[in-house]
């Protein structure tokens, strides 16, 4: 409730198998599916057993709250974490997630559509939501958890403004200018363009070489380099992947064994 750790998200939709999660070994967000794409009890409750294990495995106690929708209506008995209720009709209240939480990642979320508007011309699939949704919540950031808490009460002091006041807006009217004349769309396409993804499948291009991608490092390295001001945490995420594709790579050949050749 400090902000200081967020739990990974979970994304449910409604095909099992997407097309675009073919050569996805490790996704972005946990993905689960059902016919209406919503949350169930089958789902959740998996879900907790995950979560209580992760707890497990750190000898942490935690209490989670959550609402008393149907899909909660099956709870376990968990080693490490134990599940409260909120009071009826009063999730609007004092559920931290309604007091901006959901706001604020839906901004993060729409800003990230509007930059795929320029760059790719609208269309995205699930794989492209499932990054956007990890993208949008690691910019979620502690000061708006811990805001939102403290507006629902869970932490004593004056509760600072979580709404619209604390958005910052990221796309300018300018730039939703160039987005609508340059792939002809409106404001209510927008606002619908991913309300589909199911029948919105994109064929991925194929999956880069070891050698491509260290190459694709580079231009990034380039590119960041000709910035002003750049932070140390920046190059240090790219030296990590660069190192992370080099490790792949030599992982992916197996050493021949001196009984291979006497078969």
């Amino acid at each position: 409730m400090d902000g200081s750790e967020k739990l990974p998200l979970l994304m449910i939709g409604k095909s099992s198998n997407p097309r675009c999660f073919k050569n996805v070994k490790s996704k972005p967000v946990e993905y689960q599916a059902n016919k209406k794409a919503w949350m169930t009890g089958e789902i959740f409750k998996n879900w907790l057993l995950k979560i209580d294990k992760i707890f497990c495995k750190q000898n942490r106690k935690v209490m989670l709250f959550i609402d008393n929708c149907t899909a909660h209506n099956y709870i376990l008995i968990m080693g490490n974490l134990e599940v409260l209720f909120f009071p009826p009709n009063m999730t609007s209240v004092v559920q931290p997630m309604d007091q901006g939480i959901i706001k604020n990642f839906k901004h993060h979320y729409r800003t990230l559509l509007v930059l795929n508007l320029l760059q790719d011309g609208g269309k995205i699939d699930i794989l492209q939501a499932n990054r956007m949704s990890k993208n949008a919540w690691e910019q979620v950031t502690s000061e708006t958890i811990a805001n939102c808490f403290r507006k629902a009460g869970f932490l004593s002091g004056n509760s600072e403004n979580v709404g619209d006041e604390e958005i910052q807006q990221t796309i300018t009217i300018n730039v939703w200018d160039d987005v609508r004349q340059g792939v002809n769309i409106n404001f209510d396409d927008y606002i619908n363009m991913d309300d589909d993804l199911e029948e919105q499948e994109c064929i991925e291009p194929p999956i880069p070489t070891s050698i491509q991608a260290r190459m694709h490092i580079n231009e990034l390295r380039r590119f960041i380099e000709n910035k002003e001001e750049v932070s140390d945490e920046l190059f240090e995420a790219l030296n990590k992947i660069e190192r992370f594709t080099t490790n792949a790579d030599i992982n992916s050949k197996t050493q021949t064994k001196i009984n291979t050749f006497f078969k």
